[in-house]
């Protein structure tokens, strides 16, 4: 109603206007307004078209005598003024200069925005037709626009822009009533009016109510911050620029993760590609009770979720308080994981894999030297030709075996999940029952690390795991011919091979240098990868085929890894826990009594519980040779796959140079990065219209 009742503010009019002006300035915008709004058939017989512009439906067709009710216009002035367009009369002769019609491109003009690249993005998130045709409104619109480019996330699996949880639409109406060109333009609208036209015209902007994942991306925060606390529309342009290219880089991290994923899907496969985390286990605590009520006391498990990209088999390694996460049982799950394929190989299902792909989150118990010393023994042992451990930079982990977890979680945080057994039906309905879920209990493991971390090159630093030195990816092939070449030479076990980024081209941000405006926190840099020990120094005389974590083959077995300290006595106090909270439901304890008595352990001391179960190590036959039940169709197919490699070996690189030993990831090598980098021409911009490159 305000909009159609504001002709008068699309003119400038003077503070010392009379009525009768006033009356003239009306008059003005009514001739304006009907100047094109009206068919002719015969001298006499004129049909009028009357229309408003409403925020929600846009232009509304009206009978003669609304239009004046909702203008405010007397019927005598509308006949007037139409007499004086029937004759041809001039608007000017009345009302002086009659204003120019604005448009929404003329109004993204005065926010440096180009219509038609901008119209063409934004088609999706706009409903531009439904911004009404006045000076105001268009204004407005513009505004918006404008903040949403600049401010706003863009997704890109989704016609959505994401606004950050801390905006609030009130800070984002005060930037609007103080913006110049939007006060140079008359007053701005009300704060209602301002909510409508967000809500009508830019209907997929959506404020971020809260975050499923927590990031822990430090410039992410660092750039969020800064978009908050700036004002100007220049500075403004940086930080989006800075978000964009952080964007480009992790999105780029991610891209060559699903083409990995895609690889293996279409391999028929001779490619197999993992990704394995953990849930968080305070969303596995037991009870659940569906609501804000507790017990006093809990049975915590933990599930260590594993997706096999070929047919996408979700596995979930469900463990109790006794078994204690960490690198152990991460080896566990993958070893578990290769065993069951390994099965299949065996059984004729699928062919021995050339590529195995294994996708890790960055937490230590991923990134242990053990994991990387078990992903080598399953080259050393033949059981894998070639092993590629990635993972994704921090805070920007969220993937396919999370979107699982969130599953799981919905599902369960509104259900009564009391026991084990009910769990575990959750779980797998949760997913529909679907054949591709699995949930595997554990109840025991081996000590992986221990066993590993005995044949580890004690020299081995931690570097590829720290801070700016952090390595996302690592190759893991056998020795060539070629390798061996060279008597007496000092040679790793396995060739080991890590670059900091999967992509081959990245552009980075780092610290910009003291005395930075506050505004340019960083400086891009181009960075190119490469692999390295390999390919660090192509022209120097210091090269090495690659690093081994193990210095000497592994042998033996790994022994059982001990249970949590003191699990057993408060196990015992939960079960008295339960007795009493769920005294009027006896049957939920009796089935806490049955789980206790046929799936946990009686003790503390996991060999009291090995000699009372049949436990069979996973791949143990192939790493560990602890059973005389050995595959032989798979092992032959092994044995064939090596005399391949062997055969392929020579078509390599490397003949007649000499491979020193690197028991070490050497700083000086990560150095070669910074030295190799381009820095990307930088200006320091203080307004929008300064070129940028």
């Amino acid at each position: 109603m305000r909009e159609v009742r504001a002709p008068l503010a699309e003119y400038k009019s003077r503070d010392n206007d009379t009525d009768k002006d006033r009356q003239r300035h009306l008059q003005g915008w009514l001739h304006y307004k009907l100047q094109d709004s009206y068919t002719q058939s015969t001298a006499k017989n004129v049909t009028w078209n009357y229309s408003i512009c409403t925020v929600l439906y846009g232009d509304v067709k009206v009978c003669k005598m609304m239009f004046g009710a909702l203008c405010g216009i007397k019927r005598v002035i509308i006949d007037n003024v139409q007499k004086k367009i029937k004759n041809g009369e001039a608007a000017e002769n009345e009302v002086g200069d009659v204003p120019t019609k604005l448009t929404l491109k003329d109004a993204l003009a005065f926010f440096n925005r180009d219509f038609d690249n901008y119209k063409c993005r934004m088609d999706a998130f706009a409903c531009f037709e439904k911004i009404p045709d006045t000076r105001t409104a268009i204004v407005c619109a513009a505004f918006l626009a404008d903040y949403f480019s600049l401010c706003g996330d863009h997704e890109p699996n989704s016609t959505e822009i994401h606004l950050d949880s801390t905006v609030e639409r009130q800070d984002v109406y005060d930037e609007y009533i103080r913006d110049p060109v939007v006060l140079a333009e008359g007053d701005p609208y009300s704060y209602r009016d301002f909510q409508n036209t967000w809500k009508h015209v830019f209907p997929n902007v959506k404020i971020r109510e809260w975050c499923n994942v927590t990031g822990k991306c430090d410039h992410c925060e660092k750039l969020n911050s800064l978009m908050k606390t700036t004002k100007t529309r220049g500075d403004r342009e940086i930080i989006k620029r800075y978000r964009l290219m952080h964007r480009a880089w992790f999105m780029g991290e991610k891209f060559e993760y699903y083409k990995r994923v895609r690889e293996a899907e279409n391999s028929g496969g001779l490619v197999w590609s993992f990704i394995i985390d953990g849930m968080s286990s305070y969303s596995t605590r037991l009870p659940i009770l569906g609501n804000k009520t507790s017990t006093s006391k809990h049975f915590d498990t933990h599930i260590q979720g594993s997706i096999y990209h070929t047919n996408h088999e979700t596995t979930l390694y469900w463990s109790y308080p006794n078994i204690q996460s960490g690198a152990s049982f991460t080896i566990h799950t993958l070893f578990s994981e290769i065993d069951d394929r390994m099965k299949e190989v065996a059984a004729g299902k699928i062919p021995l894999p050339q590529k195995v792909y294994i996708q890790i989150d960055g937490a230590s118990d991923n990134t242990a030297k053990a994991v990387h010393a078990a992903c080598e023994h399953l080259v050393l042992k033949k059981l894998c030709p070639y092993i590629l451990l990635s993972r994704l930079p921090v805070g920007h982990t969220h993937e396919d075996i999370d979107s699982r977890f969130g599953v799981i979680w919905t599902h369960l945080r509104g259900s009564r999940t009391c026991t084990p057994r009910v769990m575990q039906c959750t779980l797998l309905d949760a997913f529909g029952n679907s054949s591709n879920v699995r949930v595997v209990p554990v109840y025991a493991i081996c000590d992986y690390k221990a066993f590993y971390d005995a044949f580890i090159d004690p020299n081995l630093k931690d570097y590829y795991s720290r801070g700016d030195t952090t390595q996302l990816c690592f190759k893991i092939e056998p020795l060539r011919d070629v390798d061996l070449a060279e008597s007496g030479a000092r040679i790793p076990l396995v060739r080991t091979n890590y670059k900091k980024f999967t992509q081959r081209c990245s552009i980075v941000l780092e610290e910009a240098q003291a005395g930075a405006p506050k505004t340019h926190p960083y400086t891009p840099k181009v960075i190119e990868t490469q692999w390295m020990p390999e390919q660090a120094h192509p022209d120097s005389g210091d090269k090495c085929c690659g690093i081994s974590f193990l210095c000497k083959e592994p042998n033996g077995k790994p022994r059982f890894m001990a249970f949590s300290t003191g699990w057993y006595a408060n196990f015992q106090q939960f079960l008295k826990c339960m007795k009493d909270y769920f005294r009027n439901e006896p049957e939920i304890y009796d089935e806490w009594i049955e789980f206790a008595e046929d799936c946990m352990p009686e003790s503390d001391d996991v060999g009291d519980y090995m000699k009372k179960t049949t436990y069979k190590i996973p791949l143990g036959m192939y790493l560990y040779k602890t059973g005389k039940d050995f595959m032989n169709a798979a092992e032959a197919g092994h044995m064939q796959q090596q005399m391949r490699l062997e055969e392929n070996s020579c078509l390599t690189a490397f003949e007649g140079e000499q491979f020193m030993r690197a028991s070490a990831i050497d700083m000086s090598l990560l150095s070669f990065y910074r030295q190799s980098s381009q820095s990307i021409p930088w200006r320091e911009k203080t307004t929008i219209n300064k070129p940028w490159t």
